[in-house]
């Protein structure tokens, strides 16, 4: 199992995202950013960054799943690559 995999610490309703290619401050920032703006995030931490992956941690309560409003964001063409109840990993393209 990958360290992505591994959710440690999580409280109720934290969920990880692990996104790349996000090699520069200012991509995981506009990321971020995103993240914030998503119906039903309460809270975006930023758990690590390795290269050109970036991990958040998201506090996130709503009906619809995460994992679909992320594949909705405006700003990015998202590929998840894999996920789970904790751990999201996605592939980002920025959208045109």
């Amino acid at each position: 199992m990958s360290s992505v995999d591994q959710p440690g610490a999580l409280g109720l309703d934290e969920i990880d995202v692990a996104a790349a290619p996000l090699p520069y401050a200012d991509d995981r920032k506009r990321f971020e950013g995103a993240l914030s703006r998503i119906p039903g995030v309460k809270d975006v931490r930023t758990v690590s960054t390795q290269g050109p992956t970036h991990r958040v941690r998201v506090v996130y309560r709503g009906d619809v799943p995460l994992v679909e409003r992320l594949r909705a964001l405006r700003e990015y063409r998202v590929r998840v690559l894999a996920e789970s109840a904790r751990v999201v990993q996605l592939l980002l393209e920025p959208a045109r």
